[in-house]
């Protein structure tokens, strides 16, 4: 028969093996941009002192990175970013 190579028997595999390709490809550029991203951070902190990095942090990240980098744990004050009024 003609129509028996449209079975969904037939197409379960190439769609796996298709899911499994495009699985595996997002989890590369991720781990690649991941590293990138880790990259450039370590060369942008690179020679600042810690209250510097977290300073740095509290203009560049959310509050949550801030926190978990430990800057927000009472050994640092936090100067707020500069506003354009400069205030």
């Amino acid at each position: 028969m003609s129509g028996d190579y449209i079975r969904s028997d037939n197409l379960k595999a190439p769609l796996l093996k298709l899911s499994l390709g495009m699985l595996m490809a997002w989890g590369v550029t991720t781990l690649y941009r991941v590293n990138v991203d880790n990259v450039a951070l370590e060369k942008a902190v690179q020679g600042m002192s810690e209250y510097e990095v977290c300073q740095f942090a509290a203009n560049n990240y959310d509050e949550k990175m801030v926190k978990d980098m430990g800057c927000m744990d009472g050994r640092f004050i936090l100067e707020s970013p500069m506003t354009a009024s400069g205030r």
